[in-house]
């Protein structure tokens, strides 16, 4: 047998250890293995706050009533102060008459310049604010008749050229254009010809116009 203590190896009929010495007889008890998993001690249930929604936590304040005369001044706020022009009905013109009937719609212009081209035509170049189609044909008209009462004689071509700003590039035009011929031969006729175009002439939105009345 061995000893409890030292583990030193006796005979089993040896009352002491032969290695320590100490008393076989009264060697200490082993424990023996228990079969069943120990377990786990219980402890009380944790007591988890009360659910409270978003809503209780930070309460929103309820909406005020808008009073009829806010709700104007708001609308009048936001609206634009200058409505948008309409149309004309009869636009793009299709007779004098309807050219003419466009004066009014006429914007305020500056000279840029007057000079004389080859082939005897005169190049009147004018400036005004970037504005719709009817407009520019408008002003461009106005332009010529204004032309045509001062020095109505002198060229049998007149081309009137609209820009955006005085200082804008000369040799091209991004506010319309009007081409006057007096005594243009079309055929056994001989008429004036008007032909206008808006914006600069290759923008996809670019009106174009040609009208012509019997030479008197």
């Amino acid at each position: 047998m061995r000893c409890p203590y030292c583990g030193g190896v006796n005979q089993d009929a040896s009352a002491f250890c032969r290695s320590c010495g100490r008393d076989l007889r009264r060697a200490p008890r082993v424990p023996q293995k228990s079969s069943t998993p120990p377990t786990r001690p219980e402890y009380p249930p944790q007591q988890l706050p009360e659910y409270q929604s978003p809503s209780s936590l930070y309460p929103m304040k309820a909406a005020q009533p808008v009073s009829a005369a806010a709700r104007t001044v708001q609308q009048s706020d936001s609206a634009p102060t200058t409505p948008m022009p309409q149309q004309p009905e009869e636009f793009p013109p299709c007779t004098m008459a309807q050219l003419e009937a466009l004066q009014k719609l006429a914007l305020d212009y500056s000279l840029v310049s007057d000079d004389e081209s080859t082939g005897g035509k005169r190049i009147v170049r004018v400036s005004y604010k970037q504005c719709l189609p009817w407009q520019q044909i408008a002003t461009l008209y106005t332009v010529l008749q204004k032309y045509k009462e001062d020095r109505a004689q002198e060229f049998n071509t007149v081309i009137v050229q609209g820009l955006t700003h005085p200082d804008a590039n000369l040799y091209n035009f991004d506010n319309g254009q009007l081409i006057y011929d007096r005594n243009a031969r079309l055929g056994s006729q001989i008429l004036h010809r008007f032909q206008i175009e808006t914006d600069n002439g290759f923008t996809a939105t670019a009106v174009r116009v040609v009208l012509t009345e019997e030479a008197s």
